[in-house]
């Protein structure tokens, strides 16, 4: 009568890196005898799945964190491109502001200010963009 073959690991000892850290407590046997082989307990299950929902929550915060950068850099080129767009209309001449005047307000894509068309602005923000009351250098 042979003797059963003690189950060998499936990767080795102490070879647990990547995403095989699930297969590590698992054994098999080698041949067709009937041999006693390591099952996974559900201590081992938990912990496998602890560790998932913890990288799942790592690339959740980080995709939060990135969207919310991005949100931020897209408000502030927003914010500086209006103030230099101001900025531009308030170098202009009088006469060039009259040129583009639409009732109460001025349009600076007219004067070559603005690539966006209707770029509203009142003369009173013109008037500080003039007196240098909101910069760019300030912003940045």
């Amino acid at each position: 009568m042979s003797q059963p073959r003690i189950a060998r690991p499936l990767l080795g000892p102490g070879v647990c890196f990547g995403a095989s850290f699930l297969l590590c407590p698992l054994w098999v046997t080698c041949g067709h005898e009937t041999v006693r082989a390591a099952m996974i307990s559900s201590h081992a299950v938990s912990k496998s799945t602890f560790r998932i929902s913890i990288v799942a929550a790592v690339v959740a915060a980080a995709y939060t964190a990135y969207e919310g950068w991005q949100s931020n850099v897209q408000a502030y080129n927003g914010t500086l491109q209006m103030v230099l767009t101001y900025e531009c209309g308030g170098a202009q001449s009088d006469d060039n502001l009259r040129a583009a005047l639409n009732g109460a307000r001025i349009d600076l894509s007219k004067v070559g200010c603005s690539n966006r068309p209707f770029f509203w602005a009142s003369y009173h923000e013109i008037i500080q963009a003039r007196e240098r009351k909101v910069t760019a250098r300030e912003i940045v």
